[in-house]
């Protein structure tokens, strides 16, 4: 807004007239001429009428005009400092152009949609701050499992799991007839073989046995390479295809038939069904949400450094106009110069 207020500061009288006020008080709107529309204008109306706003009083003009060194110069002198102002102004407002349209694009403006892609991924939850309070937040609101065959599959028959909460349950759940817990010493001795109503606690038990995340933020790249690790993981079997330790029957905890997630395999449609699990699908998503929202932010970043480049060009172009008064002189003085050489000749 400097360089805009500065740009308007030189403005001859006659386009400054263009944004006075009615007699109402309003600065006018942009209107198009008879059958056209001068774009670049209409783009930056609202820019020149706040410029306007800022240096209508006359003292903030000479305050403006102070910053320049421009107090008390000639009017040819501002008239020459305005025009090599013009391509520094309107790359100024292109440049804070893309910082308006970028700003709600970047890591920090995404968050809210980020953090609800990756709990749909997560939790099969489609909010920004997931909850395991019952069964159902783990085994589903739809087409809900009531065992864990059904959760975490069987041959021929698709896990319904469709979230890492619900993959970690049933490779980690225990199970009464094994002897050891499968995931942490300390685990719950919450058997679900039967039925899944202690879904949700064996889920909030196994998650705290997590380590605590990093304080740094979780980039793109740690989530298409957690991607990758769970799907190289699956294993073929027929006509399914397997993530953790099956031995026959079905994925229903026991390490005897299997502590497992099995889906279908059996053609395209299978294939289709499997690229559309949450996890599977919003991971992809999250990881490429991140990746175009990482890179705005660094855009972004280097935008205010463009920005106080430009102004400090327009805060300094006093020598250039300087130089330009000197040339005819100095190009007289050599001629003459010359002429005396000659003549000494």
């Amino acid at each position: 807004m400097e360089i805009q207020k500065l740009n308007t500061s030189l403005s001859p009288a006659a386009w400054r007239a263009k944004f006075a006020k009615t007699a109402e008080g309003k600065r006018p709107q942009y209107e198009q001429g008879q059958g056209s529309t001068d774009e670049l204008a209409q783009k930056r109306w609202t820019t020149w009428l706040e410029a306007m706003e800022a240096t209508e009083d006359g003292k903030k003009d000479t305050e403006i005009l102070k910053e320049a060194g421009l107090v008390g110069a000639s009017v040819d002198a501002q008239q020459e400092y305005h025009a090599l102002l013009q391509p520094i102004a309107e790359e100024a407002a292109a440049t804070m152009e893309q910082l308006n349209y970028l700003k709600d694009k970047t890591v920090a403006a995404q968050t809210q949609a980020l953090k609800k892609t990756l709990n749909r991924a997560l939790f099969d939850q489609d909010v920004e701050t997931a909850k395991l309070t019952t069964a159902n937040d783990v085994n589903g609101k739809t087409n809900t499992a009531t065992s864990l065959t059904q959760l975490c599959g069987a041959p021929g028959a698709s896990a319904r799991a469709k979230s890492v909460v619900q993959m970690l349950v049933c490779l980690c759940s225990y199970d009464s007839t094994d002897t050891n817990k499968p995931c942490e010493a300390n685990q719950l001795a919450t058997q679900l073989s039967a039925a899944v109503t202690e879904a949700h606690t064996v889920a909030t038990d196994l998650i705290s046995k997590c380590p605590d995340a990093e304080q740094s933020s979780t980039s793109s790249g740690e989530i298409s390479a957690f991607l990758s690790a769970l799907l190289t993981r699956f294993k073929s079997k027929a006509t399914d295809i397997y993530i953790g330790d099956f031995t026959n029957t079905a994925c229903d905890g026991s390490s005897g038939n299997g502590k497992c997630v099995m889906y279908k395999s059996n053609g395209k449609a299978d294939v289709e069904a499997f690229r559309q699990l949450n996890w599977v699908k919003e991971l992809r998503n999250v990881a490429r949400m991140l990746t175009q929202a990482e890179s705005t932010t660094g855009e972004v970043r280097q935008l205010p450094d463009s920005m106080n480049s430009l102004k400090q060009q327009a805060q300094n172009l006093r020598p250039q106009i300087q130089g330009r008064n000197k040339q005819p002189e100095t190009a007289a003085t050599t001629d003459v110069s010359n002429k005396d050489k000659k003549a000494q000749k």
